[in-house]
């Protein structure tokens, strides 16, 4: 268990790396952004499979909150990048839902 827990850990902070270069700009701001979202996720995931080994097992699971943890990491990788509204898919879809009023005859 030693090694999966320095593994883990290791894979955690190269995650950093990984995200916070998905960003492509040197902006302090949203890198923080990107480095504090992936870490909130993978602490978030690794204490709630603790949480959910200690009711299942009746006892704390190690092994359990380093999957949780790198389950975590996985999960926030395509959500971790700020999206901005004024491009990409998002952007047309802000602009399609404000130029579509309800109760209009618009489509």
């Amino acid at each position: 268990m030693p090694l999966a827990a320095i593994g883990a850990i290791l894979l955690w902070f190269g995650w950093f790396g990984f995200n916070g270069r998905s960003v492509l700009s040197a902006d302090p701001g949203l890198i923080t952004y990107v480095i504090v979202t992936t870490s909130l996720a993978a602490a978030a995931d690794g204490i709630a499979t603790i949480f959910v080994a200690w009711i299942v097992t009746k006892k704390p699971d190690l092994s359990m909150a380093l999957n949780g943890i790198l389950a975590g990491l996985v999960g926030i990788t395509a959500g971790a990048h700020p999206r901005r509204s004024d491009h990409g898919w998002s952007g047309w879809n802000d602009r399609r839902l404000r130029d579509h009023h309800v109760g209009s005859d618009q489509d």
